[in-house]
């Protein structure tokens, strides 16, 4: 407490809560609106508008008092609409025309400030008291502020309107979280459609796709093969949209594309086999489509014998023809065009390992150009006698040394390792360790078993010394 306090009047005093004690019993007009423009503390000067029931100095306090606190409190006394849209268009304090807004209803100056006010605050405030669906729609659409738009989207009450709304604006920008959270709850299909094909950003195009796959409307089937084709979209979407397909034409163009994705395709075809039994479908996909799962798959549900031997003859893929061929039912044709497959020129190790036939498979083994595939017949021989010859005669190291693994006789494995070629010391280039220093390679004497000590291991093997 200063000393001058004793000699001054208490709204004066140099406490605060003092003063508004006593600005409180004040109820000369005049008084209140100089401690309002005045006293150097904003409750002092609020409380003494608080108290103000003239309406011509609370106007006046309203249009032109110095600090925007006062204008605030003296607007929301005043009761001149006047005031209020003077106060709305042109106070330079934002929560000064927030208040006037709150006041105003002339609907024409609410949408004019709507749209032009420098405020995002002020605007929404306006927006709030607007109920013309079309402007409210316009200014969804244009306001750059999310907050105002989601104040827009609060007044609509025709949904449809603000589905197409909200459509514009995710097409045409960045959407914000008010409008992604808007697309979530759309219904129509058609502006989900549009927004998921053709919006500028990416998650847009993302969230109302997935709307679209989740939805329990009946999806477009065109639509939904769009989805699981674009790698834009993500993995969820794409596999829930080949779910959501039942056209058949449109999930056999996906089961033969290469979709880029792990069994995306693969779940394509499946449908396919569970939507169609017609074997003509099957066969083109099994001649086809892209993924390799995909075609096995398919001709494994093949049972058309006409088909499934066109598809032997005719595949350019070996693979598919060696799995048509062992699906025949007829084995002499099964196993006369697996072994087509295993000699040239197609030399397959799977069709050579399929076969049955002795005498086809040790033709194999005397004639074909392929270590590999003459190694995969080997291991399907019986013959021990045969073994033991290609173990002894056979010009190859690795084939040589092949048929002894096969052998199970030990008479005729002591025959072979006494007789057959005996391993030796080969020159093998050998790179110096620090090669890297220049140092170069040498030349190096390294011991290659051959069929004799192959023998000799499988005896012990065997449990024969």
């Amino acid at each position: 407490m200063s000393l001058l306090d004793l000699f001054r009047p208490k709204w004066k005093h140099s406490s605060l809560n003092v003063r508004c004690r006593a600005i409180r019993t004040v109820t000369d007009p005049g008084l209140l609106a100089r401690i309002a423009i005045q006293d150097p503390q904003s409750v002092a000067r609020c409380t003494a508008v608080e108290c103000l029931e003239d309406q011509p100095i609370l106007a006046a306090l309203a249009r032109s008092a110095p600090a925007g606190e006062v204008r605030e409190a003296a607007l929301r006394k005043v009761a001149d609409p006047e005031v209020w849209a003077a106060a709305a268009r042109n106070d330079t304090v934002a929560p000064v025309r927030v208040t006037a807004v709150g006041k105003l209803g002339d609907a024409a100056m609410l949408a004019e400030i709507a749209r032009k006010d420098r405020s995002a605050d002020v605007r929404k405030a306006a927006v709030a008291r607007i109920t013309d669906q079309q402007t409210l729609a316009e200014i969804m659409q244009g306001d750059p502020d999310g907050a105002v738009r989601a104040a827009a989207d609060r007044g609509l009450t025709d949904r449809a309107l603000a589905e197409r709304v909200w459509a514009a604006v995710v097409k045409t920008r960045d959407p914000g979280w008010d409008s992604l959270k808007a697309l979530k709850a759309f219904r129509d299909p058609g502006i989900l459609a549009d927004v998921a094909t053709t919006a500028l950003s990416k998650e847009a195009r993302q969230t109302a796709a997935e709307r679209l796959v989740e939805g329990d409307q009946a999806p477009d089937p065109a639509l939904m093969a769009q989805f699981a084709k674009n790698p834009a979209y993500s993995e969820a979407v794409r596999r829930a949209a080949v779910d959501r397909l039942d056209d058949v034409p449109l999930l056999c163009e996906l089961a033969e594309q290469p979709l880029g994705m792990w069994n995306l395709s693969l779940r394509a075809a499946q449908k396919v086999l569970e939507r169609t039994p017609e074997q003509r479908i099957l066969a083109r996909l099994a001649g086809s489509a892209d993924a390799s799962d995909v075609r096995e798959l398919c001709v494994r549900a093949i049972t058309d014998q006409a088909l499934l031997h066109a598809l032997a003859v005719e595949s350019p893929r070996t693979g598919i023809r060696i799995l048509a061929a062992e699906r025949l039912e007829d084995s002499a044709a099964s196993q006369t065009l697996l072994a087509e497959m295993a000699g040239p020129p197609h030399n397959s190790t799977e069709a050579a390992r399929r076969l049955k036939d002795p005498k086809t498979l040790e033709a194999l083994v005397e004639r074909s150009p392929s270590v590999a595939v003459r190694v995969a017949a080997i291991a399907k021989i019986v013959n021990q006698e045969f073994l033991a010859h290609v173990a002894v005669h056979d010009p190859a190291r690795d084939i040589r040394r092949a048929a002894v693994a096969a052998m199970t006789d030990p008479d005729l494995l002591v025959g072979v390792s006494k007789t057959a070629p005996a391993g030796e010391h080969v020159d093998v280039i050998k790179a110096a360790e620090n090669w890297d220093a220049g140092d170069g390679v040498w030349t190096a004497k390294e011991f290659v078993p051959d069929a004799r000590e192959a023998a000799v291991e499988r005896l012990a093997a065997l449990g024969r010394n």
